[in-house]
């Protein structure tokens, strides 16, 4: 019997963090951001298995979820409580929250992880593009760049 590992996508993406000030709790900490390619060709799905969370700026104090959309709307601006629209909730896939207890500490920045997620994400009509925005439940001080995401996506 002839085994094949299925097709998997390392996809790094850095979302556009707004400032260095503090942010409070449950605030957004970057806005729908787009994950290309994550699917294999337009409109077909795929199932997000790992998440890591590299941050530089060594600021993991607080739980972070991620949100999953399948279009490229709004959840809120960066800094302030989400605010995301009905049509824009619509998109939604899913979410994740990596726990605090997850981040590693690097000395100067941190870690996390999350594998075997098995998350379907179904892109929207006409692309192969998944988008993520980020949350945070502390208020932890990220700079801009200080965030990079990698996602490993694997065909269904």
């Amino acid at each position: 019997m002839l085994l094949t590992a299925p097709s998997i996508r390392y996809i790094t993406v850095t979302p556009t963090v707004l400032n260095a000030d503090a942010y409070d709790a449950n605030d957004v900490i970057f806005d729908v951001t787009a994950i290309p390619d994550a699917c294999r060709g337009i409109g077909i799905p795929t199932i997000l298995d790992s998440i890591v969370i590299l941050e530089g700026a060594d600021q993991a104090a607080a739980n972070m979820t991620l949100h999953f959309f399948n279009g490229s709307g709004t959840f809120g601006t960066a800094d302030a409580a989400p605010s995301i629209s009905d049509a824009d909730a619509a998109f939604s896939l899913g979410a994740y929250t990596m726990a605090s207890a997850s981040f590693l500490d690097y000395t100067n920045s941190r870690v996390a992880s999350a594998h075997n997620l098995r998350m379907i994400m179904i892109p929207k009509a006409g692309t192969t593009s998944i988008y993520v925005a980020g949350q945070t439940a502390g208020t932890p001080t990220y700079a801009t760049g200080s965030l990079v995401l990698r996602f490993g996506f694997r065909d269904l």
